[in-house]
C-alpha cells in the first residue's frame, strides 16, 4: 500500500483568504499525491503549539503572525510553511504576498485617477501592513506627493467610532484613503456614511483582498486589490513538499520566502471617479479608458472630445498627470491584458487584438517593457487556479 503524508492545515474558519490558500494546496496535491489533511481553526496570527505538537504530521501549512508563537513552531520535529504574510519570522520557510508591490499598485491606481491627496488606513501589529504602508508612501513619494494622514484600527473594532469619525472629518478633501485590507476599507465606508461624507466624490476608498462578500455588501461597493491567495497555497504546497523530500538530511537552512505580487484592481463605485479639477482634462482622461483598446485611437480624437487643442491636450496631462496622452492609452491597454492574461483562457493574438495592440509581437514587445515578462510568462505566473 502506497504511504501516505499527514498534513495540518491552520487557518480561521470561513475566511475568504484562508479558504482561497487551502484550495491552492488542495488543487497542488491532487490528484498525484497522496496527502491527508487535519485542519484546525484558529482566531487571529497565533495557533495552539500544544495541539500540534500532539501528534507527529508529516508537515503543516498555517498562518504564524506572532513572533512568540513563530519560535515554538519553528521548533516543531516536522517542516513548517508560513503564508501569514509580512517579515518572515523565526526563519521560517514562507510563502506569501508582496506587501510593498501592494502599495506601490495602491499609491499608482489612486494617482492614476488624478488625486492629489491620499491617507492610509491600517490595523494595529498586523505585520503585512508595514510592508504595504511602505510602498504606498514609496510610490507617492517618487511623485512628489504624501500620505496625509494615517489611522489605525484595533481588533476588535472597539471604541473607535469617535477618534474615527474625527479622523475622516478632518481630512483634506476631495482624498483618496488605501485600506490595508478589505475589512478595514468596509468601516471606512460605514463611518464615511454616518458622517455624510460622499462616496467616492469626496472620499475614494480602495481596498485590498478583494474580498466579494464585504466588497460587494458594501454600499458603495468597494474597489479593491486583488491578491493570488489560490496561487499562494499551491507555491505553499510546493515548497512543502521540497522540505519534506529533505526531511531526514541534516536541516537545511530555509528557502527563500516567495512573495508573489497583486494580480491588479478590481474597480468597483468606491473608486468610480476622476478627482482632476480641470473639466476638460476628465473628460480627456475618461475618454481614454473608455476606448483606448479600440484599434486606432488617435490623439486627436481624444483632444475634439475635450475641446482642447493637440498642444494644450499635451500640457494638461503633463501638469497634472506627469505623464502623456500617449502613455495613458498604453497604461490602459497593458493593464487590460494583464486582467485577461491573468483571468482568462483567450489566445494570446485574441488578447492583443481586444487591447488595441493589433498584433502578438506588439504585446509581447510592450509587455516587456514595462513588466518585463512576455506574455506567456505574465499568463504562467499570474493565471488564477
Amino acid at each position: 500500500m502506497p504511504k501516505y503524508k499527514e498534513i495540518y492545515l491552520v487557518f480561521p474558519p470561513a475566511e475568504e483568504e484562508g479558504l482561497a490558500i487551502q484550495h491552492g494546496v488542495l488543487h497542488f496535491a491532487r490528484p498525484e499525491r497522496l496527502w491527508i489533511f487535519a485542519r484546525m481553526y484558529q482566531r487571529g496570527p497565533s495557533m495552539r503549539v500544544a495541539d500540534v505538537l500532539s501528534r507527529d504530521y508529516d508537515g503543516l501549512i498555517g498562518r504564524v503572525g506572532w513572533k512568540g508563537v513563530a519560535k515554538e513552531v519553528a521548533s516543531l520535529p516536522y517542516p513548517v510553511v508560513n503564508v501569514y504574510g509580512g517579515e518572515p519570522m523565526a526563519g521560517l520557510p514562507q510563502v506569501g504576498v508582496d506587501d510593498r508591490a501592494i502599495g506601490r499598485m495602491a499609491a499608482e491606481y489612486l494617482m492614476g485617477l488624478g488625486f492629489e491627496r491620499f491617507a492610509f488606513a491600517s490595523v494595529i501589529s498586523d505585520g503585512y501592513a508595514i510592508g504595504r504602508a511602505a510602498g504606498f508612501r514609496e510610490a507617492l513619494a517618487e511623485k512628489d506627493f504624501k500620505v496625509e494622514q494615517c489611522f489605525e484600527f484595533n481588533h476588535p473594532l472597539r471604541g473607535l467610532g469617535q477618534p474615527c469619525a474625527h479622523w475622516l472629518a478632518n481630512l483634506p478633501r476631495p482624498v483618496a484613503i488605501f485600506a490595508v485590507n478589505d475589512l478595514v476599507a468596509e468601516w471606512v465606508s460605514e463611518f464615511c456614511r454616518v458622517l455624510k461624507i460622499l462616496i467616492p466624490d469626496e472620499v475614494a476608498i480602495l481596498g485590498t483582498g478583494n474580498e466579494w462578500l464585504i466588497a460587494e455588501s458594501t454600499w458603495p461597493p468597494l474597489s479593491s486589490i486583488a491578491l493570488p491567495y489560490e496561487q499562494v497555497g499551491y507555491e505553499a504546497g510546493a515548497m512543502l513538499e521540497r522540505l519534506m523530500s529533505r526531511r531526514k538530511k541534516t536541516k537545511p537552512r530555509p528557502p527563500k520566502p516567495i512573495l508573489l505580487p497583486p494580480e491588479g484592481v478590481v474597480v468597483r463605485q468606491s473608486t468610480d471617479t476622476l478627482a482632476i479639477a480641470d473639466a476638460n482634462l476628465a473628460a480627456a482622461v475618461r475618454y481614454i479608458r473608455e476606448n483606448a483598446c479600440n484599434k486606432g485611437l488617435a490623439i486627436d480624437q481624444v483632444a475634439d472630445h475635450a475641446a482642447v487643442s493637440r498642444s494644450v491636450l499635451f500640457k494638461l496631462f503633463r501638469r497634472h498627470l506627469s505623464r502623456t496622452p500617449h502613455q495613458e492609452i498604453r497604461r490602459v491597454q497593458i493593464e487590460r491584458a494583464k486582467r485577461l492574461l491573468a483571468q482568462s483562457h483567450w489566445s494570446i493574438d485574441r488578447i492583443a487584438r481586444e487591447c488595441g495592440f493589433g498584433r502578438d509581437s506588439y504585446l509581447n514587445k510592450e509587455l516587456k517593457k514595462h513588466a518585463n515578462l512576455t506574455p506567456g510568462q505574465y499568463r504562467k505566473q499570474f493565471r488564477r487556479i
